[in-house]
């Protein structure tokens, strides 16, 4: 039942307002005009008292995903009722145990100097909410994780990521090397067991790239990813182990990549010089050279439910991971988090029995011909619903009987083929950032630059999979080991780099093994598991 205030005499701006206190928020509507309006507690964030006057804070959603900071000042004589007040009120807010203390990690030359002006209005906003901050400004790459790695953390209650994706993967990897130390890990088993981080991460976007920001609450926005990170949800994202020789080499929490992704960050970090430019500037490049950017790899892609690993080779214009919130925005919500199929080398069950080796795991199909027998690599055909093999352009999406479904139809299957629900029902959601797995995508040495320009609007506009062209082929794996034969065509054509989350890692030899750890980092989000209102 609602609790009244004993005077109902408030006022707001001078005018009459009625105000009740209900189990779930706030109440107050002008007294004449009788329009109601309503602040839930789990958006209300602070309220203090100044002379005759109660200032409750509050977010408003002006816009779809968007939050801004509002604040309601109430007015009253009667001190006994402000106070009363008062003291309900954070006695609710106690009950939400938000944070209340931020270590903020600027990098000021993200997004051609942004990430300063970012600063200040983040800072600004935590003032007014009397959340405690300590603020670092970055000097050189590598400074963040340095600087974290040996952090006390009992002294927080978060990080806030001021820049781009590459700022996250900073704070991210000295979080990560500060849990792994204090756990005693041995890094460089790549079998080994890691720790979680100890506090969450916000991404708050003030660089070139977003993607991670607009996975976590839908929206590029500086204002909306603090709002959501002094609310205090947080989701769980996966991260990867990078070996090589026997040897750890680093943690990445958004890509690796090969060829064409490989290739276009070493043009770009040519020309840092040019800000956020140099990236249109660099993959511009290596597409007019996309020829060159060819890979001749051996891969092999843990299948999870054999047991065993699927090899795999070829050449390629370029092969790409993309893990937790990265993975998140490749992947369609249509698809399954624990089973990807991949349009055109759906196998029907009866091909999976009568061959082990053609046999469909989490994600991990063979290329089948028409016959059921496992192709070359490079050879793979489209079957249509009677395992007939089609021509280029026409494979059919199929269900678990095998048969063929409309566009926008396929369903997802399990790995006995069975079609499988769509998925837990709100209030059982899972970490969309989250499910154990890589996603490994190959570009078939076919593909064209303009297949790689729809691929970047793909990524841009996040409307379909990157699995779904049909130049593409997609694995979602738990590991993988590479093995580069060749990167580029012509002299120096045996550059043994990798490009992880955007920086550009020199092989000492010519491998590397990538390990997916479940769960270990937890971002400040928007409420997954149950929608705010």
């Amino acid at each position: 039942m609602a609790e009244k205030s004993e005077d109902l005499n408030f006022t707001y701006n001078g005018i009459a307002v009625n105000t009740v206190l209900e189990k779930e928020g706030l109440r107050w509507s002008y007294t004449k005009k009788g329009h109601e309006h309503f602040i839930p507690f789990v958006y209300l964030l602070r309220a203090d008292l100044t002379n005759s006057t109660l200032h409750i804070y509050y977010i408003k959603k002006p816009k779809e995903n968007e939050f801004r900071l509002f604040t309601l000042e109430l007015t009253n004589g009667v001190q006994h009722v402000l106070d009363e007040w008062l003291k309900k009120i954070k006695d609710k807010l106690a009950e939400f145990k938000r944070p209340k203390s931020f270590l903020i990690v600027v990098n000021p030359v993200s997004g051609s100097g942004n990430a300063k002006n970012v600063c200040k209005k983040v800072k600004d906003l935590l003032q007014k909410l009397d959340i405690n901050m300590n603020i670092l400004f970055t000097e050189r790459a590598g400074h963040a994780s340095d600087v974290i790695r040996e952090y006390d953390l009992t002294k927080i209650d978060g990080i806030l990521s001021i820049g781009g994706d590459g700022t996250y993967s900073e704070c991210a990897q000295g979080l990560l090397g500060q849990a792994q130390k204090e756990a005693g890990v041995d890094l460089n088993d790549p079998e080994s067991k890691l720790s979680p981080i100890q506090v969450p991460i916000a991404v708050i976007p003030a660089g070139t790239g977003n993607g991670i920001a607009t996975g976590c609450v839908g929206k590029i926005d500086a204002i909306t990813s603090t709002l959501h990170a002094v609310l205090g949800y947080t989701a769980e994202a996966d991260i990867t182990t990078v070996s090589s020789g026997g040897k750890f080499l680093r943690y990445s929490v958004l890509l690796s990549g090969l060829g064409y992704f490989g290739d276009g960050i070493k043009y770009s970090e040519a020309n840092r010089w040019m800000g956020r430019g140099r990236y249109g500037w660099g993959f511009g490049k290596a597409l007019v050279k996309l020829r060159s950017t060819i890979v001749d790899i051996d891969v092999e892609i843990w299948n999870e439910e054999q047991n065993k690993w699927l090899s795999k080779s070829g050449e390629y214009v370029g092969a790409s991971t993309f893990m937790g919130g990265m993975s998140a925005l490749m992947v369609t919500p249509d698809q399954s988090d624990e089973q990807t199929t991949r349009e055109g080398t759906n196998v029907d069950t009866k091909h999976r029995s009568a061959n082990e080796e053609s046999s469909v795991g989490d994600g991990q199909a063979h290329k089948l011909d028409s016959d059921g027998q496992k192709l070359g690599d490079g050879q793979a055909h489209k079957l249509d619903s009677d395992g007939q093999k089609l021509g280029d352009g026409q494979a059919h999406k199929l269900d678990s009987d095998g048969q063929k479904l409309g566009d926008g139809q396929a369903h997802k299957l399990d790995s006995d083929g069975q079609k499988l629900g769509d998925g837990p029902t709100q209030g059982e959601m899972s970490s969309p950032f989250s499910n154990g797995n890589l996603s490994f995508f190959f570009f078939t040495s076919t593909t064209t630059r303009m297949n790689l320009v729809s691929v970047f609007k793909v990524m841009l506009q996040q409307k379909t999979s990157l699995s779904n062209f049909p130049f593409v082929e997609s694995y979602s794996t738990p590991k993988v080991n590479v093995k580069i034969k060749r990167q580029g065509r012509g002299e120096g054509r045996h550059r043994n780099y990798v490009n992880i989350d955007g920086d550009l890692l020199t092989l000492d030899v010519p491998e590397y093994q990538l390990r997916c750890h479940r769960g270990l980092i937890r971002l400040f989000t928007a409420k997954f598991e149950a929608g705010l209102p």
